[in-house]
């Protein structure tokens, strides 16, 4: 048998000739695609139209968080910090593209952003609020893309009466 197979040092230089063959095919992966992708593919990857429109809204809906799916967006330090816990769910009129960008919507809520924000396609976006104590009778609810709010902002608000019962 040979002792070159039991050698401790084998499992080394497997690990470092992955990572340095992972490290080129990360340094190739840009021009690879760029030799493959056509210029107008490679306009449409990178296309702003959403982080320059505004975005307009189509519904919006306070419910119960009941949803199991929701539940676990929201998460456990969320519920066990919320005492009568809602989502806030609100319907583009335009759907999203659902590319990946450095940027996302986010519901605003009488003028304060909603940092928990979920986009989920195709339109719809949800927030999580640990109760009603923040809503008032007429509330006014917006979008905005983090980073160009002035642009995206919605034009045509709606509004959301905060005593309305619950779904």
């Amino acid at each position: 048998m040979s002792t070159t197979s039991n050698s401790p040092v084998r499992p080394a230089v497997r690990w470092l000739l992955a990572l340095a063959l992972g490290a080129a095919a990360i340094g190739q992966a840009p021009s690879a695609l760029a030799a493959t992708a056509s210029p107008g593919e490679r306009a449409a990857a990178v296309d702003r139209t959403e982080l320059t429109a505004s975005v307009e809204l189509s519904s919006v809906q306070l419910a119960r968080l009941d949803n199991e799916v929701y539940r676990n967006m929201a998460g456990p330090k969320f519920l066990s910090e919320a005492r009568e816990p809602v989502v806030l769910e609100v319907r583009t009129a335009v759907p999203h593209s659902g590319v990946i960008r450095d940027s996302s919507p986010v519901i605003v809520l009488n003028g304060k952003v909603l940092e928990n924000t979920w986009a989920l396609l195709p339109d719809r976006l949800v927030a999580f609020l640990p109760d009603r104590t923040g809503l008032g009778a007429d509330n006014k609810i917006e979008v905005v893309w983090v980073g160009n709010e002035t642009a995206t902002r919605t034009r045509a608000p709606l509004h959301l009466r905060g005593d309305q019962p619950l779904p």
